[in-house]
């Protein structure tokens, strides 16, 4: 993937955490291409073969005897190793990878002359809002196990640029792109029909293309203010009806009609987390997915663009189109 006008890494070595995953692994080619000299973190090497010229370091954030050695000549630290959790996952077992790798990771570096450490975070940490778009002042709430324990660990971020260390925190919107695993199953589910909008539609998200997040991370690296929030988003916040006939225009299929009101999606979920709880399965619908399907994730990116120069450049359609495509090729649709 090439990133144009990417910033001049040349003679900082950057370490990368998550690098295997679906925005690490675009990441790493574009930090080389960039000029930095990269090494790769990762638990299980033998995933990290697409990584190219990366050197690679074994090791796991949970253990920090592992770490070892890994911070030596080391300028610049990427952070995006997380886990959002399936369901039933412990939130126990969440906070220890998200807030507790996180702390590990600090403390690697605690005293060392960093020029950058980036913390990748999530746009959701704010939780469901109540207008179509907040920046980063706005008060978070977040109502999931993984935004909560997201803003614990960027909230242990910042506190690191307040001791001194060059902390930037990244939040990126709802990233999508092709190859992306997480969004795999909308795709699906709006080609077999099997959709129904939660509400009128009309509430927003925040579509990022992943080459337009990419490219406001390493402007991130060169530009962003130490102990700053920064959000990382596409054009505009997206009606959840847009994103949905986008999808199923690309596809070719008819566009989803079905409505289910809120108040009804609400207390049936209620009812299908404990039936699953019970039976062991996880169910169609839950509070979360209400929340997702029916509430605001609507965001401002006007920081980025006024401190970093940030400007996205893919417009949704031909996003989700590039993202069908890469589905097809790879027979996932």
């Amino acid at each position: 993937m090439t990133v144009s006008n990417a910033q001049d890494g040349t003679g900082s070595r950057v370490l990368i955490t998550g690098a295997t995953g679906f925005i690490g692994a675009r990441l790493v080619p574009a930090l080389l291409e960039a000029g930095y000299r990269v090494r790769a973190l990762v638990r299980d090497p033998a995933r990290a073969a697409d990584l190219g010229d990366a050197e690679i370091a074994q090791g796991d954030l949970l253990r920090p005897e592992s770490l070892a050695g890994v911070e030596s000549d080391v300028d610049v630290v990427v952070h995006c190793a997380s886990i959002l959790g399936k369901w039933g996952t412990p939130e126990s077992e969440i906070h220890r990878v998200n807030v507790t790798g996180t702390q590990n990771l600090l403390d690697r570096f605690s005293d060392r002359p960093l020029r950058r450490f980036l913390h990748l975070s999530a746009g959701g940490v704010s939780g469901p809002v109540a207008t179509r778009s907040v920046d980063e002042s706005y008060v978070c709430r977040p109502a999931t196990a993984y935004e909560r324990t997201k803003l614990t660990a960027e909230q242990a971020v910042l506190a690191s640029a307040g001791d001194g260390l060059a902390a930037t925190v990244v939040r990126p919107t709802f990233t999508y792109g092709p190859g992306d695993p997480h969004k795999l199953a909308l795709f699906r589910a709006v080609k077999k029909g099997r959709y129904a909008f939660v509400g009128d539609g009309l509430s927003v998200n925040h579509p990022v293309f992943i080459e337009d997040l990419v490219r406001g991370i390493l402007l991130a690296l060169e530009h962003a203010s130490s102990g700053e929030v920064y959000i990382i988003g596409g054009p505009q916040p997206e009606t959840k009806r847009d994103l949905i006939y986008a999808i199923a225009d690309g596809l070719g299929v008819t566009r989803p009609r079905l409505r289910i009101p809120r108040g009804i999606a609400w207390p049936a979920a209620c009812v299908l987390e404990a039936v699953g709880r019970a039976l062991g399965f996880e169910p169609i619908l839950t509070r979360s997915r209400v929340m997702m399907m029916a509430d605001n994730f609507g965001y401002s990116i006007d920081k980025a663009r006024r401190e970093l120069g940030y400007e996205p450049r893919m417009e949704l359609r031909p996003g989700i189109e590039r993202t069908i495509e890469s589905y097809r090729a790879a027979g996932l649709l």
